[in-house]
């Protein structure tokens, strides 16, 4: 096995592991991981455990905690062999447990308290291993086999370690002396003792692991590897240098995995030898005392261990490979880890610019440095490489500009650009050689040098055409196909020269969706149609030559992340792109995308900004302060081989959790009642190679049509559900292609209260009805004496009534929540206006996201934010002007007498003071935006004409990027 790039991660208590000793590992059908350790049963699902503990009071609890062997059988049934409380079985479908009798006295009919095995055969027996010996359970005790003195047909000794089945049918059984071999059809028992010239101590007859493949048995023992050909009946031993304790055994191809109270060894079945390493025995987690080995259906390695909890192994080593930067026979050093550049020559020589000098790697052996005449490394931090028309390599470093000459391995150092200057060798952040031969070099905060090798002439631009050059932290220098050159900066944007001389500064300009998204420009590249594709820190540029402006890459959930840390292109026109964290893939074809992130095990401090290539047989390259990360895509043609199980973890209904058993037979269907306030769904997609990639989200139906991500929580709480018929879809995706898409869907039927059922609507408004007529019939006589004295009281509450009157009128033009004018009141009002007064404007305004606020903290935070934002506007306007809710979160404002830049600041004070205000609601806080838009009122134009054109600007800053004010054309 290629073990230099396997992953670890190690898991403990302080990740919710209930003890840091564990004796056994299982998987079971749904693909849910178990370990049994000395302080109960835990069940993991990637994120989370749930734990079964003993509980004196409740029978359906494991019967002791040191619950070191599990086992699952056929019929995904678990069993738990405890040390002190017999065998206990756990029902995955139901999550009853079971606990089976045993018995302190070596009874024939109940198994020991203490339980070292199982075994299921062929025949679906169960057989349990003890220290009492061994015990045939089909339903109940069958049979009871032990060591009885002076009898051969009885094992060779009462405590039994492992068990294994022949492929005749025959049960081998490992013990505390030796080998037995038990015939199920006759009973028949054979012992084999080990040679006495292959006993090195007391215990090496103790064999505690056994392990078929094909004909023979291997045997971990209490000291070494040992083999039993079952033809033949002869041990084979294969010591170590030092007798150890063997716990597990697991074949991984041609290889045994060997797992030992003092770590892990390699045993070669092809050479029939232990795996050795730089002439030292192979050895992974040293001293570690692991007591199982189990590989996972994704072909994860998991070690139980003594005392430190769980070790997770990718022995794939993931989609990236990180190495380290090691000269032979030299430890590898710190700044030689720190990539800043990357380059290939034409034979595939990978070269190294790093913070401690330029290294080469050929044929994949070791990296050596690039040296100077006087043997030294070439000194300063390499900060860019660049292969000139005759395959000679310059090289940009902190102390100055050297040249490595083609096919040469001593590089020389290069002044005459710096002497025609008069100053030193600068810092140097990249290098271009032009369709001219001139060279164009970026120098740290000192501006731009070209320089002219033929010619010998140089210039240092610091300021050109009025703007400033230096202290701009310039990046990287491209020529593109056209000729023209492009430089980036991290403080003022992408500039271009021309062929002319002519200088252009492309600047991030916030009204303008043509202008590039962010001032600080990382890495620029050319496609081969020519389009010029810039990352900055707030995403991706493309720029065309036709149109002469650029177009923004949108696409939401595209990338990996916004931050652009560099662009290459591969063989096949694509995009790769990185971040910090990761990388992703943009397909020019079909415009599709994928994303994969570095495994949180290797991936460090991340990658660094334009640390990247590509060479030529596609495979990626990417450097960090944590050595070389490479990326093979070809390797993605193979990588889906492992669909996880997308399923519920936990629900509850009304805050109560529904059991494992409660959960199954619902069959993801549920129904709520008039009394159901609120239904829970956690979830997981039972995958462990790289969890942080999952990403999870859900909609559903007549609630939410668009897929809400709850990738943080896995989470989900409906609350208040009006009566029908819902669908929930929750679906998980892996950004990479390690795995499709999984989708779980869930029928949900809210039923009425009965008091809004039909039948007792009508029966309900038959009562009333008949009662009404009733109570008519009797009061009618009372009703006309009475008639009398209310004409006398008519008069008197007339005058009420038309003062009431006034009050409902002002209450019809008054939205109830905000206390503001609603439509009605806001046309009314302005109609009032004279028409020689009436100028002005009028603004439109909506809260952004306001949907996504009802969806995540509830219509009752909306109805807060909406009386919050209300009070911030009623607040910032003038006297004469008012403003009102239009209807859901829009509202509209008249502003009077006041010049165009005046209305302008005036909504942007608003837009800002709403922007920062905090709303705390249910001890959250929530954040609120809202985008305006602003129309002059002109001569001759009526309301709508008016509210229209404030509407229509509105809806441009939505489309734009929201929480923006945008004023109408006719302004």
């Amino acid at each position: 096995m290629n073990t230099d790039q396997w992953l670890t991660e190690h898991i403990q208590v302080e990740d919710g592991l209930p003890s840091s000793t564990v004796f056994s590992l299982q998987q079971d059908n749904n693909g849910f991981l178990w370990f049994g350790t000395t302080d109960g049963v835990a069940r993991f699902d990637g994120y989370d455990f749930k734990i079964y503990r003993h509980d004196g009071d409740d029978i359906n609890s494991i019967s002791n905690n040191n619950a070191g062997n599990l086992f699952i059988d056929s019929k995904n049934k678990l069993w738990i062999g405890t040390f002190g409380g017999g065998v206990n079985t756990l029902d995955l479908g139901t999550d009853e447990i079971t606990r089976h009798p045993y018995s302190n006295d070596n009874s024939d009919l109940k198994t020991s308290p203490f339980v070292q095995t199982f075994l299921e055969d062929s025949q679906s027996n169960t057989w349990i291993g003890t220290p009492d010996g061994l015990f045939k359970f089909t339903g109940e005790v069958s049979k009871h086999y032990k060591h009885i003195e002076n009898n051969k047909n009885s094992l060779i000794h009462s405590r039994v370690w492992s068990l294994v089945e022949s492929l005749k049918g025959d049960i081998f059984i490992g013990t505390s002396n030796g080998l037995s071999k038990l015939n199920p059809k006759t009973d028949e028992i054979t012992n084999y003792y080990l040679p006495k010239h292959l006993v090195v101590d007391i215990s090496s007859n103790q064999f505690r692991k056994l392990y078929l493949i094909k004909n023979k048995i291997w045997i971990g023992s209490s000291s070494g590897l040992l083999v039993f050909d079952i033809k033949t009946s002869q041990f084979t031993s294969f010591p170590l240098s030092y007798n150890i304790k063997v716990n597990d055994l697991l074949q991984v191809k041609n290889t045994l995995l060997v797992v030992t109270t003092s770590g892990l060894f390699q045993f070669d079945l092809l050479n029939q030898s232990f795996v050795f390493n730089d002439n030292n025995l192979w050895r992974f987690l040293e001293n570690i005392d692991l007591r199982q080995v189990f590989m996972d259906r994704s072909g994860l390695l998991w070690f139980a261990s003594r005392d430190t909890g769980i070790y997770k192994i990718n022995p794939t080593g993931g989609l990236f490979r990180n190495t380290k930067i090691k000269q032979a026979n030299k430890k590898p050093n710190e700044l030689s880890q720190k990539i800043w550049t990357i380059e290939f020559d034409a034979e595939g020589d990978t070269y190294l610019g790093t913070a401690k000098g330029l290294y080469v790697q050929k044929d994949k052996h070791d990296f050596s440095p690039v040296l100077l005449k006087n043997g030294k490394p070439i000194s300063g931090r390499i900060r860019t490489l660049k292969w000139n028309k005759n395959q000679d390599l310059w090289i940009g470093s902190s102390d100055g500009l050297f040249i490595l000459p083609n096919g040469e391995r001593i590089a020389n150092e290069v002044y005459q650009p710096f002497d025609i200057l008069g100053i030193k060798p600068a810092d140097i952040y990249s290098i271009e050689e032009t369709h001219s031969g001139e060279l164009w070099m970026s120098l740290n905060n000192l501006g731009i040098l070209k320089w002219h090798p033929e010619k010998k002439e140089a210039q240092l631009l610091q300021k050109y055409k009025g703007v400033v050059l230096t202290d701009l932290n310039i990046g990287k220098i491209v020529e593109d196909s056209e000729f023209n050159v492009w430089v980036t900066t991290n403080l003022l944007g992408l500039i271009k020269f021309d062929q002319d001389h002519n200088m252009t500064v492309y600047k991030n300009e916030f009204s303008d969706s043509n202008s590039i998204s962010s001032d600080r420009v990382r890495d620029i590249y050319e496609d081969p149609l020519g389009e010029i594709w810039v990352g900055t820190a707030r995403g991706i540029n493309i720029f065309s030559h036709n149109t002469n402006n650029f177009r923004r890459y949108r696409q939401a959930g595209a990338l990996l992340d916004e931050s652009i840390y560099s662009i290459s292109g591969d063989y096949k026109n694509n995009i790769w792109v990185s971040h910090n964290f990761g990388i992703s893939h943009i397909d020019t074809s079909t415009n599709k995308t994928q994303k994969f992130k570095i495994n949180a095990s290797i991936r460090k401090d991340g990658l660094s900004i334009r640390a990247a290539n590509i060479n030529s047989k596609g495979k990626l390259f990417f450097g960090s302060n944590n050595g070389l990360y490479t990326f093979n895509p070809n390797e993605l043609k193979a990588c889906i081989h492992y669909q996880p199980t997308l399923l519920l973890t936990q629900v509850k209904i009304n805050n109560l959790p529904l059991t494992t058993g409660q959960i199954t037979k619902n069959n993801n269907k549920y129904e709520l009642f008039y009394n159901d306030r609120a239904l829970f769904f956690q979830f997981s997609a039972l995958e462990y190679n790289a969890t942080e990639q999952v990403r999870y989200s859900y909609k559903i139906s007549g609630v939410s049509d668009e897929w809400q991500d709850v990738s943080d929580s896995r989470s989900l709480e409906l609350k208040s559900l009006k009566p029908g018929q819902y669908t929930l879809e929750i679906r998980a995706n892996n950004s990479d292609c390690r795995w499709s898409e999984q989708k779980l869907i869930i029928n949900i039927e809210v039923h009425p209260a009965w008091w809004n059922l039909w039948w007792v609507w009508l029966i309900f408004g038959s009562f009333i009805i008949l009662a009404a007529l009733t109570f008519h019939y009797f009061r009618s006589n009372i009703i006309r004496k009475r008639n009398l004295e209310l004409e006398a009281l008519v008069e008197s509450r007339t005058s009420e009534l038309l003062l009431l009157n006034k009050k409902l009128e002002s209450a019809s033009q008054t939205d109830f929540l905000t206390g503001l004018y609603n439509r009605s009141g806001f046309i009314e009002k302005f109609n009032n206006i004279p028409d020689s007064v009436v100028q002005g404007h009028i603004v439109l305004a909506d809260i952004d996201h306001f949907k996504k606020i009802n969806d995540q903290f509830g219509h009752m935070a909306g109805d807060e934010v909406l009386k919050a934002t209300s009070k911030i506007m009623l607040s910032l306007i003038q006297k004469d002007d008012f403003v009102a809710r239009w209807g859901g979160e829009e509202f509209i404002f008249y502003i009077s007498n006041n010049t165009a830049e005046e209305v302008y600041l005036m909504i942007e004070k608003i837009r800002t003071t709403i922007e920062k205000s905090k709303l705390i609601y249910a001890e959250k806080e929530i954040k609120v935006t809202c985008t305006f838009g602003i129309c002059q009122i002109q001569s001759g134009m009526e309301l709508n004409q008016s509210i229209k054109a404030a509407d229509e600007s509105m809806y441009l800053g939505k489309a734009k990027q929201r929480n923006i004010t945008v004023v109408s054309k006719e302004f």
